[in-house]
């Protein structure tokens, strides 16, 4: 399996998803607490090491690195703040390894490729990437999993 970076709206009245964000937040030690609200209405108050963020309901939280995280309003400025911190901009030649994926009825394999990367969006609480292979197809690996191409050298 591969690792990802995580993004998250943060929706206290839906407990799954409420639980994968408490138990990503549990899993890396990061401290939080709720200071208001009941029910739909619950903030969530997490503490890093740049300092306290607070999500409201519907506040998207996305992890930058190993220990920082940022919340925004919009899904849109989440998804910027991950495709910034991966230091890729759209147009960069990319490419990627092979990977398992775990699908409804069972992990299958993906190929890896190499290609210009395209768009960056959200699927399944994981920021992903689409890159236009050179041979015009596209793949959808995980934003982390990209690495840039290596310049070719020639000999002269």
């Amino acid at each position: 399996m591969t690792s990802s970076r995580p993004i998250f709206q943060w929706q206290p009245a839906d407990l799954a998803a409420a639980g994968r964000l408490i138990g990503t937040l549990m899993r890396d030690g990061i401290d939080f607490h709720h200071p208001s609200g009941m029910g739909a209405t619950t903030t969530l108050l997490i503490r890093t090491p740049q300092g306290d963020l607070l999500a409201e309901p519907g506040h998207w939280l996305v992890r930058t690195d190993a220990s920082s995280w940022q919340v925004t309003r919009e899904s849109a400025s989440a998804v910027r703040a991950a495709a910034q911190a991966s230091g890729h901009l759209l147009g960069d030649l990319v490419e990627y390894d092979a990977r398992t994926v775990a699908f409804p009825d069972g992990p299958r394999s993906v190929p890896g490729g190499r290609g210009r990367l395209a768009d960056v969006f959200i699927a399944d609480h994981d920021v992903v990437a689409r890159v236009e292979h050179e041979d015009g197809t596209s793949g959808a690996p995980l934003l982390t999993d990209l690495r840039p191409v290596a310049p070719t050298q020639t000999n002269d």
